[in-house]
Protein backbone atom coordinates (compact mmCIF):
# COMPACT_ATOMS: atom_id res chain seq x y z
CA UNK A 1 0.00 0.00 0.00
CA UNK A 2 1.35 3.57 -0.93
CA UNK A 3 2.72 5.78 1.94
CA UNK A 4 0.31 8.61 0.46
CA UNK A 5 -2.62 8.32 -1.50
CA UNK A 6 -4.05 10.80 -4.39
CA UNK A 7 -5.42 14.16 -3.22
CA UNK A 8 -9.34 13.32 -3.91
CA UNK A 9 -11.63 16.44 -4.20
CA UNK A 10 -12.08 16.61 -0.51
CA UNK A 11 -7.98 17.17 0.52
CA UNK A 12 -5.20 14.84 1.04
CA UNK A 13 -5.38 10.84 2.04
CA UNK A 14 -2.90 10.24 4.84
CA UNK A 15 -2.14 6.37 5.76
CA UNK A 16 -0.29 5.21 8.82
CA UNK A 17 1.75 3.05 6.72
CA UNK A 18 3.64 6.10 5.75
CA UNK A 19 4.94 5.90 9.47
CA UNK A 20 7.05 2.61 8.32
CA UNK A 21 10.26 2.65 7.41
CA UNK A 22 11.60 1.02 4.29
CA UNK A 23 14.49 -1.06 4.47
CA UNK A 24 17.56 -0.36 2.26
CA UNK A 25 18.28 -3.26 -0.08
CA UNK A 26 21.91 -3.56 -0.57
CA UNK A 27 23.47 -2.81 -4.22
CA UNK A 28 24.51 -5.89 -6.30
CA UNK A 29 28.19 -6.59 -6.04
CA UNK A 30 30.15 -5.50 -9.46
CA UNK A 31 31.82 -8.54 -10.89
CA UNK A 32 35.22 -9.16 -10.02
CA UNK A 33 37.70 -7.52 -11.85
CA UNK A 34 39.51 -9.90 -13.61
CA UNK A 35 43.11 -8.51 -15.73
CA UNK A 36 43.55 -9.00 -19.59
CA UNK A 37 46.90 -9.51 -18.83
CA UNK A 38 48.19 -13.18 -17.65
CA UNK A 39 49.71 -13.29 -14.08
CA UNK A 40 52.49 -16.06 -15.34
CA UNK A 41 54.52 -13.89 -17.25
CA UNK A 42 56.51 -10.68 -15.43
CA UNK A 43 54.79 -7.52 -16.61
CA UNK A 44 57.20 -4.81 -19.20
CA UNK A 45 60.17 -3.81 -18.50
CA UNK A 46 60.08 -5.68 -14.84
CA UNK A 47 63.18 -5.70 -12.76
CA UNK A 48 61.03 -7.59 -9.87
CA UNK A 49 62.43 -10.74 -11.36
CA UNK A 50 65.93 -10.27 -10.52
CA UNK A 51 66.60 -9.81 -7.35
CA UNK A 52 68.74 -12.55 -4.98
CA UNK A 53 70.23 -13.67 -8.36
CA UNK A 54 73.07 -13.10 -10.42
CA UNK A 55 70.84 -12.05 -13.66
CA UNK A 56 71.16 -7.96 -14.37
CA UNK A 57 68.92 -6.44 -16.69
CA UNK A 58 65.32 -5.73 -17.39
CA UNK A 59 62.60 -8.39 -18.17
CA UNK A 60 60.04 -8.86 -20.80
CA UNK A 61 61.11 -5.62 -22.40
CA UNK A 62 59.07 -6.29 -25.73
CA UNK A 63 55.82 -6.46 -23.59
CA UNK A 64 55.11 -10.27 -24.75
CA UNK A 65 51.37 -11.81 -23.61
CA UNK A 66 52.97 -15.40 -23.94
CA UNK A 67 55.01 -17.30 -21.57
CA UNK A 68 58.45 -18.38 -23.02
CA UNK A 69 60.46 -20.94 -21.89
CA UNK A 70 64.00 -19.84 -20.50
CA UNK A 71 66.77 -20.47 -22.85
CA UNK A 72 69.53 -22.35 -21.47
CA UNK A 73 71.71 -19.28 -20.84
CA UNK A 74 69.31 -17.74 -19.02
CA UNK A 75 69.07 -17.47 -15.34
CA UNK A 76 66.47 -19.76 -13.67
CA UNK A 77 65.55 -19.99 -9.95
CA UNK A 78 65.64 -22.65 -8.08
CA UNK A 79 64.22 -22.11 -4.79
CA UNK A 80 60.57 -22.23 -4.30
CA UNK A 81 59.99 -18.70 -3.09
CA UNK A 82 62.78 -16.76 -4.43
CA UNK A 83 60.46 -14.78 -6.43
CA UNK A 84 57.30 -12.79 -5.72
CA UNK A 85 55.20 -15.66 -4.18
CA UNK A 86 54.71 -19.36 -4.92
CA UNK A 87 55.58 -21.07 -8.46
CA UNK A 88 52.77 -22.41 -10.53
CA UNK A 89 51.49 -25.09 -9.22
CA UNK A 90 51.35 -26.84 -6.11
CA UNK A 91 54.32 -26.64 -3.67
CA UNK A 92 53.14 -29.22 -0.87
CA UNK A 93 54.82 -32.75 -1.05
CA UNK A 94 53.31 -35.56 -2.62
CA UNK A 95 50.96 -37.84 -0.15
CA UNK A 96 51.70 -40.63 -2.50
CA UNK A 97 55.85 -40.14 -2.21
CA UNK A 98 56.92 -39.74 1.00
CA UNK A 99 61.03 -38.88 2.01
CA UNK A 100 63.02 -41.50 2.69
CA UNK A 101 65.65 -41.51 4.91
CA UNK A 102 68.70 -40.33 3.70
CA UNK A 103 67.46 -39.55 0.63
CA UNK A 104 68.45 -35.97 0.49
CA UNK A 105 71.57 -36.45 2.47
CA UNK A 106 74.19 -39.39 2.41
CA UNK A 107 74.69 -42.00 5.81
CA UNK A 108 77.87 -41.14 7.54
CA UNK A 109 79.97 -44.55 7.15
CA UNK A 110 81.27 -45.43 10.92
CA UNK A 111 84.80 -45.83 11.33
CA UNK A 112 84.80 -49.69 11.39
CA UNK A 113 83.92 -49.23 7.72
CA UNK A 114 85.65 -46.56 6.50
CA UNK A 115 89.43 -48.28 7.90
CA UNK A 116 87.87 -51.34 5.38
CA UNK A 117 86.72 -48.96 2.52
CA UNK A 118 89.56 -46.19 2.69
CA UNK A 119 92.14 -45.70 5.68
CA UNK A 120 93.77 -42.95 3.48
CA UNK A 121 90.95 -40.60 4.91
CA UNK A 122 91.64 -41.72 8.57
CA UNK A 123 95.37 -40.22 7.92
CA UNK A 124 96.41 -37.36 9.63
CA UNK A 125 96.58 -33.90 7.08
CA UNK A 126 99.59 -32.65 9.22
CA UNK A 127 102.87 -34.42 10.04
CA UNK A 128 103.70 -35.07 13.70
CA UNK A 129 107.26 -35.95 13.13
CA UNK A 130 109.90 -34.74 15.77
CA UNK A 131 112.47 -31.85 14.33
CA UNK A 132 113.82 -30.75 17.23
CA UNK A 133 115.87 -33.01 19.57
CA UNK A 134 114.04 -33.72 23.28
CA UNK A 135 114.36 -31.53 25.85
CA UNK A 136 116.81 -33.57 28.59
CA UNK A 137 114.85 -34.48 31.71
CA UNK A 138 115.31 -33.95 35.59
CA UNK A 139 117.19 -36.31 36.25
CA UNK A 140 119.66 -37.12 33.39
CA UNK A 141 123.11 -35.85 34.01
CA UNK A 142 124.60 -32.86 31.22
CA UNK A 143 127.20 -34.16 29.21
CA UNK A 144 130.48 -32.39 30.23
CA UNK A 145 133.94 -31.16 29.71
CA UNK A 146 132.99 -30.43 25.30
CA UNK A 147 135.18 -28.16 24.60
CA UNK A 148 135.11 -26.86 20.72
CA UNK A 149 137.74 -25.22 18.93
CA UNK A 150 135.44 -22.81 16.70
CA UNK A 151 136.59 -19.30 17.30
CA UNK A 152 133.57 -17.35 17.30
CA UNK A 153 134.88 -13.71 16.90
CA UNK A 154 136.70 -14.37 13.60
CA UNK A 155 134.17 -16.63 12.36
CA UNK A 156 131.22 -13.83 13.31
CA UNK A 157 133.57 -11.36 11.35
CA UNK A 158 134.22 -13.61 8.06
CA UNK A 159 130.24 -14.42 8.13
CA UNK A 160 129.53 -10.67 8.41
CA UNK A 161 131.95 -9.69 5.82
CA UNK A 162 131.12 -12.39 3.49
CA UNK A 163 127.49 -11.58 4.07
CA UNK A 164 125.29 -9.95 1.31
CA UNK A 165 123.68 -6.37 1.97
CA UNK A 166 120.37 -6.29 3.28
CA UNK A 167 117.85 -4.75 0.72
CA UNK A 168 116.27 -1.36 1.36
CA UNK A 169 112.99 -1.69 1.90
CA UNK A 170 110.68 0.28 -0.72
CA UNK A 171 108.55 2.99 0.13
CA UNK A 172 104.94 3.38 -1.86
CA UNK A 173 103.47 7.13 -1.16
CA UNK A 174 103.07 8.19 2.55
CA UNK A 175 101.48 5.50 4.08
CA UNK A 176 105.48 2.89 4.31
CA UNK A 177 107.00 6.37 5.77
CA UNK A 178 107.95 5.72 9.41
CA UNK A 179 107.45 8.89 10.81
CA UNK A 180 108.48 8.44 14.51
CA UNK A 181 111.86 8.66 12.49
CA UNK A 182 111.53 12.34 11.59
CA UNK A 183 114.46 15.02 11.97
CA UNK A 184 111.64 17.14 13.95
CA UNK A 185 110.00 13.71 15.70
CA UNK A 186 109.11 15.38 19.52
CA UNK A 187 110.07 18.64 19.13
CA UNK A 188 107.43 21.81 19.23
CA UNK A 189 106.73 22.55 16.07
CA UNK A 190 107.57 25.83 14.97
CA UNK A 191 103.72 28.07 14.60
CA UNK A 192 103.59 27.00 18.13
CA UNK A 193 106.68 28.52 18.98
CA UNK A 194 105.52 31.75 17.12
CA UNK A 195 102.57 31.78 19.16
CA UNK A 196 103.70 31.40 22.46
CA UNK A 197 106.30 34.04 21.31
CA UNK A 198 103.05 36.59 20.65
CA UNK A 199 101.56 35.94 23.96
CA UNK A 200 105.13 36.61 25.94
CA UNK A 201 105.46 40.08 23.43
CA UNK A 202 101.72 41.44 24.29
CA UNK A 203 102.33 40.09 28.30
CA UNK A 204 105.39 41.91 28.74
CA UNK A 205 103.35 45.27 26.74
CA UNK A 206 100.81 45.29 28.67
CA UNK A 207 102.72 44.39 32.50
CA UNK A 208 104.85 47.59 30.88
CA UNK A 209 101.92 49.73 30.37
CA UNK A 210 100.42 48.83 33.76
CA UNK A 211 103.99 49.80 35.58
CA UNK A 212 103.96 53.36 33.56
CA UNK A 213 100.27 53.85 34.90
CA UNK A 214 101.56 52.94 38.25
CA UNK A 215 104.28 55.70 38.29
CA UNK A 216 101.93 58.21 36.81
CA UNK A 217 99.29 57.62 39.59
CA UNK A 218 101.92 57.82 42.35
CA UNK A 219 103.86 61.23 40.96
CA UNK A 220 100.20 62.78 41.58
CA UNK A 221 99.45 61.25 45.05
CA UNK A 222 100.81 63.77 47.57
CA UNK A 223 100.95 63.08 51.35
CA UNK A 224 98.33 65.37 53.36
CA UNK A 225 99.55 67.50 55.99
CA UNK A 226 98.25 66.66 60.18
CA UNK A 227 96.78 70.93 59.77
CA UNK A 228 94.35 69.65 56.51
CA UNK A 229 93.95 66.75 57.97
CA UNK A 230 92.29 68.63 61.59
CA UNK A 231 90.95 71.36 59.38
CA UNK A 232 89.20 68.33 56.81
CA UNK A 233 87.42 66.39 60.30
CA UNK A 234 86.18 69.80 61.88
CA UNK A 235 84.57 70.70 58.88
CA UNK A 236 82.79 67.18 58.35
CA UNK A 237 81.82 67.69 62.46
CA UNK A 238 80.24 70.79 61.64
CA UNK A 239 78.25 69.28 58.32
CA UNK A 240 77.28 66.15 60.34
CA UNK A 241 75.50 68.71 63.23
CA UNK A 242 73.60 71.16 60.67
CA UNK A 243 72.22 67.88 59.09
CA UNK A 244 71.04 66.37 62.28
CA UNK A 245 69.93 69.84 63.24
CA UNK A 246 67.57 70.12 60.66
CA UNK A 247 66.41 66.45 60.92
CA UNK A 248 65.73 66.83 64.82
CA UNK A 249 63.52 69.83 63.95
CA UNK A 250 61.19 67.86 61.09
CA UNK A 251 61.07 64.77 62.66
Amino acid sequence: MPARMEDDDEGPYESVYGLVIEPEMPKPKPPMHKSKYPGTIPPTSSTFATAQTSKPGIRNVAGAQEREKPKPSEHTYHKPHATFGVPIGSVKPDPQKPLKKFERTSRVESLTALRKKSPEKLKASVSHTVTKPPVPKLNEKPVMNLVSGKNYVTANAVDNILKAPPAKAKHYGELDKDYLRKADYGKIPAYLEKIKADIRSEYDYIRKLQDQQKKEEQGRIRPLPEEERLELIEALKKKWEKVNADYQVWY
